[in-house]
């Protein structure tokens, strides 16, 4: 499939959310393994990245830069990607608008962390009724930090947080690691996860 002029080949399996997969959003605030992008997909995707990123000057960290498909043609197009916008609308309905685009990249051995967090504390939506697309471009596991999640957090008032002097979100303490459960996305393809 050509986008905007960039290759993003899609997964021969790509499809629709079934009924279980929505009913389990409702409950559990996520769905994970939805084929996107096939292997090769996955590697332009990479590719994407690695030219965004070199980019960036080398001490700005692009884990705290936000609004890629306002920069970037080739972001924009793949935030476009009807089959992603095909997963988000059978959660959304059809009216729904992209409010940003980021990366999160964690080094192996690095040590950097993304706390506990809701994602609707960070965004100025009202109602805060969202969705997140993850994409992982690269392999990610419970050896390297892959993503955890709260199953059912999103239907709970937002929990509380305490800021760093980095402006970071740090792990409150009625938030525990056991509250999490960890999703691995394998790197075979690019799943979304919301």
């Amino acid at each position: 499939m050509i986008i905007g002029g960039c290759m993003y080949q899609i997964s021969d399996n790509v499809r629709r959310l079934t009924n279980k997969e929505k009913q389990q959003y409702s409950e559990q605030g996520y769905v994970k393994n939805l084929p996107v992008f096939s292997y090769n997909g996955a590697l332009e995707l990479q590719g994407l990245f690695e030219e965004l990123s070199s980019r960036l000057p080398s001490d700005v960290d692009i884990n705290k830069t936000n609004m890629w498909h306002k920069a970037s043609k080739k972001f924009h197009d793949l935030c476009r990607t009807p089959e992603i916008l095909d997963y988000v609308e059978d959660i959304l309905g059809p009216n729904f608008v992209q409010w940003g685009g980021q990366f999160f990249h964690k080094e192996p051995q690095s040590g950097s962390v993304v706390p506990w967090h809701q994602d609707a504390q960070y965004w100025p939506l009202e109602p805060a009724n969202a969705v997140t697309v993850w994409l992982a471009v690269y392999d990610s596991d419970e050896e390297n930090g892959c993503l955890y999640v709260y199953p059912g957090s999103q239907v709970e008032s937002c929990l509380p947080i305490n800021i760093d002097e980095d402006r970071l979100l740090t792990n409150p303490d009625d938030w525990r690691n056991e509250r999490g459960k960890p999703c691995h996305i394998p790197g075979e393809w690019v799943d979304g996860v919301w």
